[in-house]
């Protein structure tokens, strides 16, 4: 019922109720290694405070290529550098809006193929509690690279997918109640050819 939000919810919770923490706002700028080699503390921005945390283990998200500036002390495999450095990724934009209306579209994604964005999600179909009754949040994905104008043009972007979305026939300029930016730089790493090599 609560889609795929209420799944991360439920991962939470779980997390929470097996005498887990949760520490949110926080960012880990550094990953320090045993003589061995393993991983044996983080330590992470929270708040203005800098943290130190002993671990046994690390699950981690990073991308590959930042993680490699926060690993102490610093890995000195040249092939292990080369590999990462070789490793591109591909960037998306999320669009957002708050529509005057609900219904929008009739399922909780829609891909395209010869539009600005290649997905549009209803966030009310996955479990995002809409908090203004009688509207709908729509989320466009636009990916692209960092160094394309959209990146750093919010006003392009947004006339982009407003002129797409009405266009399709999805919604009409006037519905729109507000709009948000989003950028993730690395969201899908590029399989060049010989890839397999690094």
């Amino acid at each position: 019922k609560r889609g795929s939000l209420g799944s991360l919810k439920k991962m939470a919770d779980e997390i929470v109720n097996n005498g887990g923490k949760i520490i949110y706002n926080s960012k880990v700028n550094k990953i320090i290694l045993n003589n061995d080699g393993q991983v044996e503390a983080i330590s992470y921005l929270h708040q203005g405070d800098q943290i130190k945390l002993s671990v046994k283990g690390v699950i981690n998200s990073i991308p590959i290529t930042n993680l490699m500036d926060i690993i102490s002390p610093t890995i000195e495999k040249s092939n292990i550098i080369k590999s990462v450095e070789n490793l591109k990724f591909r960037s998306l934009i999320f669009v957002g809006f708050v529509i005057n209306k609900t219904d929008v579209i009739p399922s909780s994604f829609l891909y395209f193929r010869n539009l600005s964005f290649n997905r549009l999600t209803d966030l009310g179909s996955v479990g995002l509690e809409i908090k203004i009754k009688g509207t709908s949040v729509l989320v466009a994905e636009l990916s692209c690279s960092t160094d394309d104008d959209i990146w750093s043009d919010d006003k392009k972007v947004i006339k982009l997918v407003i002129n797409d979305l009405e266009a399709e026939g999805i919604i009409n300029k006037r519905d729109i109640i507000e709009n948000h930016v989003y950028r993730l730089e690395h969201a899908y790493p590029i399989y060049s050819l010989g890839y397999e090599e690094s």
